[in-house]
């Protein structure tokens, strides 16, 4: 959903700066109380170092990408306070020096509402930091088209029908589970 690069098992959820700062960046320096929802590096399977940047005399020269994703409640709108959020994380990782010249970053702010005065990307810190609204509706259908249709894909797939697996049934939501996401304010 973020990009396949982002594919990773290398992420924090919802921990404090000192831990997405001890996770992430493998440094052990005090982080404030912030809690972004999610910090992820690129390809985490390929391990650590690999992430990093480097410069032209071949030095480590700090995080070449790093994503955070803000999640809102439903009844949040997504206006300029909100995505004044995720760029104080970023600032903080800068004055740090955990984020450098050499990094780039992507936030995601997702929610059900945007301000249609701030649907617009936000970018900081000389373009190195975007700052995107998404709708969960574009986040869920992006999710469904990294999928590449394969839950369609396997509705069809002969090689089920020779094992005498029923595709249909097997691809059917289960009975008491969670069919749609109901994005709808209760109250």
């Amino acid at each position: 959903m973020f990009g396949a690069e982002f594919e990773s098992l290398e992420f924090t959820s919802n921990r404090g700066m000192s831990e997405v700062i001890r996770r992430i960046f493998g440094k052990d320096v005090p982080g404030s109380k912030q809690r972004p929802d999610f910090a992820m590096l690129p390809d985490g399977s390929a391990g650590f170092y690999s992430r990093d940047s480097h410069d032209l005399g071949h030095d480590v020269a700090g995080v070449s990408r790093l994503v955070i994703a803000e999640i809102k409640k439903v009844e949040v709108i997504i206006g300029s306070k909100e995505k004044e959020q995720p760029w104080r994380y970023v600032k903080e990782l800068i004055k740090k020096g955990l984020i450098t010249e050499a990094s780039t970053v992507t936030c995601y702010v997702l929610g059900s509402r945007i301000d249609p005065t701030e649907t617009g990307e936000r970018t900081e810190w000389s373009d190195r930091v975007r700052i995107i609204p998404v709708n969960y509706n574009v986040f869920i259908r992006r999710a469904e088209k990294r999928m590449l249709g394969l839950r369609d894909k396997l509705r069809d797939a002969p090689f089920l029908k020779d094992i005498g697996l029923d595709a249909q049934a097997y691809l059917a939501p289960s009975k008491g589970s969670q069919t749609t996401l109901d994005l709808r304010s209760r109250g």
